[in-house]
């Protein structure tokens, strides 16, 4: 059974969680030369569309002694503004996320750019995925936790599908085939180590707004290392803000059963709070 550090927050408490649950990983980041961070850039929306920005800047302070990068990319439709470069479909300086990086004087990197390897597991299903994090000893994912109109639930597990090429996504999201299986494949292929869902505010009924989001408040924080087991403890809290989900369990959401399917984590889990280690 993987446990699940779970505990109520607000917009100012969120961030010494992020904090004490990194201290509960000192020995994995510890012996880390380089850590790869990637958080959930989707467009320009704010949070909770994408990562809170203040969220990233307490992660970055903590890891301040160590060799950091952050990176992604950010979804294929995003409309374009400042945040966005019109080119490289990659982030300008003005970009919140950006920004913090530049504060803490660490690398933005934009995985829209590659370079690309295709990947294929023992099942002999293949995604293309950025090279990128695989340099580097540790990856932390900083999602959020929000209902998705595709996937249904978007955390943990799907954070790692921004890695996959971009032309390759909008290949999946438009045919919808093998989609499922895509995310499961790239979570993976390419695992993360430490994961900090922020729980704090959602969005039911869509991922963003301009999809049909709405914004709802959850006010809670998920950390760990078993990226399907937290996703089942978010689609729990989920329940509680959306009807939609009512009575669905990860064998309705298809990415997540393959993820348990393939060894990614598993559904049995215990919720508790840091205090209790």
């Amino acid at each position: 059974m993987s446990r699940v550090f779970k505990e109520k927050a607000d917009g100012s408490t969120k961030y010494d969680f992020a904090a004490r649950a990194l201290d509960q990983f000192s020995d994995k980041i510890a012996s880390a030369s380089s850590i790869f961070i990637k958080p959930n850039l989707v467009s320009k929306e704010p949070y909770p569309t994408t990562t809170d920005p203040r969220l990233l800047d307490r992660v970055l302070e903590y890891l301040s002694d160590d060799a950091l990068t952050v990176g992604d990319g950010p979804a294929f439709d995003a409309p374009l503004n400042a945040f966005f470069d019109r080119k490289t479909r990659g982030v300008t300086k003005h970009n919140p996320l950006k920004s913090v990086c530049d504060e803490h004087g660490v690398d933005f990197v934009n995985l829209n750019k590659g370079p690309f390897a295709k990947r294929r597991s023992d099942r002999g299903f293949g995604v293309s995925l950025s090279t990128v994090p695989g340099s580097f000893d540790l990856k932390i994912s900083l999602p959020v936790l929000k209902t998705h109109f595709i996937c249904t639930l978007t955390g943990a597990v799907k954070n790692q599908f921004g890695l996959v090429k971009p032309t390759e996504r909008v290949r999946l999201h438009a045919s919808g085939v093998n989609l499922h299986k895509s995310i499961a494949e790239a979570a993976v292929l390419e695992p993360f180590d430490i994961f900090i869902v922020d729980a704090v505010e959602t969005l039911v009924n869509a991922q963003e707004l301009r999809h049909g989001g709405r914004k709802a408040h959850l006010g809670y924080v998920l950390a760990g290392t078993d990226p399907v087991a937290i996703d089942c403890a978010g689609l729990e809290l989920l329940r509680t803000v959306d009807g939609g989900l009512a009575g669905k369990t990860i064998d309705n959401i298809a990415h997540l059963a393959f993820a348990e399917s393939y060894g990614l984590g598993e559904r049995r889990h215990e919720c508790v709070g840091l205090t209790e280690t």
